[in-house]
C-alpha cells in the first residue's frame, strides 16, 4: 500500500516535525542520539529495509524508551510482516497514550500522532486475520473522521466497507 503524502496536511505535519526535531537536538546527547536513530529508521522504513529498521529502533529505544520510538518500531514490525510484535508495540502505545500529548517535551501539543496507533492496529489485526481490525478503524474514525484533510479516512472507510 502506498499513500500520497504530498498534500497540505502532510506538509504541515512535516514542518511541525522539523520544528520539534530542532528543539530536540538542542536538548543534549541522549535525546540527539535517539532522534538520529529514530529519523534514520524512518528513512529505512520507506526503503523497505525491515531488519535494519527494527535494529535501529530497538537500539534507540534501549537508549531512551519513548512513545514515538515504540510507535515507529510497531510500524517497522508491521512492514516486516511481524504482526504479533507490531501488536505488542501498539498496545504499549495505547497504554502510554498520555505521552503522545507532548512527544518533544517543549510544551507544544502533539496529540495528533495518537490516532495513527488505531490505524496501524487495524492494519496489524488485518494481517493477523483478526476481526478486531474494524474496532481499531472505528476508533480512528471517532477521532479523525470529521477532519477534512485526513488522507487515511477514505482508505479506512474503504477497508470497513463503507
Amino acid at each position: 500500500m502506498i499513500l500520497n503524502f504530498s498534500g497540505p496536511f502532510v506538509k504541515r505535519q512535516l514542518a511541525s516535525f522539523s520544528h520539534h526535531a530542532h528543539s530536540l537536538l538542542r536538548r543534549g546527547p541522549l535525546s540527539t542520539a535517539m532522534h538520529v536513530r529514530s529519523t534514520s529508521s524512518t528513512g529505512l522504513i520507506k526503503h523497505g529495509d525491515s531488519r535494519q529498521t527494527i535494529k535501529a529502533l530497538t537500539d534507540a529505544n534501549t537508549l531512551l524508551d519513548t512513545w514515538i520510538g515504540r510507535f515507529e518500531l510497531a510500524r517497522a514490525y508491521l512492514e516486516a510482516g511481524l504482526f504479533l510484535e507490531a501488536d505488542s508495540e501498539l498496545e504499549r502505545c495505547v497504554k502510554r497514550r498520555g505521552e503522545a500529548f507532548e512527544l518533544f517535551l517543549d510544551n507544544v501539543p502533539t496529540n495528533g500522532y495518537f490516532p495513527l496507533v488505531y490505524y496501524y492496529q487495524g492494519r496489524v489485526c488485518e494481517g493477523l486475520k483478526s476481526p478486531g481490525y474494524a474496532e481499531s478503524y472505528r476508533n480512528y474514525l471517532r477521532i479523525r473522521g470529521q477532519a477534512g484533510e485526513d488522507p487515511l479516512t477514505p482508505e479506512i472507510r474503504r477497508r470497513l466497507g463503507r
